[in-house]
């Protein structure tokens, strides 16, 4: 009987394990590494707004607020990934090692090493980025060895792609800024355009998505016509086309956070109904 509830308590265990990113859900995780790609172009472009005296009064805090919730998210990350695999704790650590760098950029940039600030703060994004990709992998992997279905699996997918589209508009807010501000419109044109380009392209796979309800589907139609917007304001040159812009991208962040979320919450659903009863665990231990 010992032997019983000693399989029995190891199975429950393991299941709970591959089921979660220590004790966050899989898409919870997911959802907090894919804003950590977007927090570190949102301080890049709140600090060259604050150096040339641009944006709202309450810009300091917003930078402010947004340093302390990468600290946050960083710290829940990586406190989780001590009871996964070695590879999540690396890749968490080469974070920290780039953003460490990136906030002693950020406190020390006075405009003349705008090239640095911007080559520090891609390199933080393509760490981030590397955590986001291996959590997509991990918890495809594991829904596929708890027999999840597909449909499962393809919500980790639709998580990412709705969450790089919050890092997206911030990114674009920063190179826009540096092209308009620091005289870099050649450096910065291919780039532009390539990011607006994977923004249409993902927007189209995600307005079709299954998984949408009344609200995502009006927020979608909002952030085509603030597409428009953007791609009106874009090309003419002036501090108030400049914040427009800006404006544009922060309301474009905030509601692709919010379909993140409502992507997030469902996939939860769907992997908590998707888990093995333990009426079901018990009776296959006997």
């Amino acid at each position: 009987m010992k032997l019983i509830y000693f399989y029995t308590s190891f199975l429950i265990v393991s299941i709970i394990s591959a089921a979660n990113f220590g004790e966050l859900n899989y898409g919870y995780a997911l959802n907090i590494a894919g804003k950590q790609r977007m927090l570190s172009q949102r301080i890049t472009k709140n600090v060259l707004l604050k150096e040339n005296h641009l944006g709202s009064t309450s810009l300091e805090m917003d930078l402010q607020a947004s340093i302390a919730l990468f600290e946050t998210n960083h710290k829940s990350l990586r406190r989780n990934a001590t009871v996964m695999n070695q590879k999540f704790t690396s890749l968490l650590g080469l974070t920290e090692q780039r953003w460490l760098t990136f906030k002693y950029a950020i406190e020390n940039f006075h405009g003349d090493n705008i090239v640095s600030l911007l080559s520090k703060s891609k390199a933080l994004l393509r760490a981030c980025s590397k955590v986001v990709l291996e959590l997509e992998t991990e918890a495809s992997f594991s829904s596929t060895e708890l027999q999840n279905t597909e449909d499962l699996i393809l919500q980790t997918s639709t998580i990412n792609i709705s969450g790089e589209q919050r890092m997206l508009s911030q990114q674009f807010s920063t190179y826009f800024l540096a092209a308009e501000l620091y005289g870099m419109q050649e450096i910065f044109k291919l780039e532009l355009h390539l990011i607006r380009n994977k923004q249409r392209d993902d927007l189209s796979f995600l307005i079709f998505n299954s998984l949408n309800n009344d609200k995502i589907e009006e927020q979608f139609i909002e952030i085509t016509l603030l597409f428009e917007l953007l791609d009106k304001y874009q090309n003419t040159h002036s501090d108030i086309s400049t914040l427009k812009v800006i404006s544009f991208c922060d309301r474009i962040t905030k509601l692709y956070g919010g379909i993140t979320n409502r992507y997030t919450q469902l996939y939860e659903e769907l992997n908590t109904n998707s888990k093995p009863r333990f009426s079901s665990i018990t009776s296959s231990a006997k």
